[in-house]
């Protein structure tokens, strides 16, 4: 006999995973622009600073767009309760 797999909430692992990748961007982007900006000494390590700024900026809206996600997930769960919750 098989077992049932029973799908995870796939709007919500998006939204977790889309934030874990995010977070992580803004973490390698952090410490890129320390080690740059500790680093430099005048022989113009501006273009890694601008790209690992433009980075940590898009990890950074990665990381806010998926946490409306998972907050939009978790208020349709607590509707959906509610509505259990009034039939039962």
């Amino acid at each position: 006999m098989s077992s049932i797999n029973v799908a995870p909430n796939s709007a919500l692992q998006a939204g977790l995973k889309g934030y874990q990748a995010g977070s992580e961007t803004l973490s390698r982007s952090a410490t890129i622009l320390a080690d740059t900006a500790t680093q430099r000494n005048g022989t113009g390590h501006s273009a890694g600073l601008h790209s690992a700024a433009v980075e940590l900026r898009s990890g950074l809206m990665q990381a806010k767009a998926s946490a409306e996600v998972i907050e939009k997930v978790a208020g349709q769960n607590e509707i959906l309760g509610s509505i259990i919750d009034t039939y039962a």
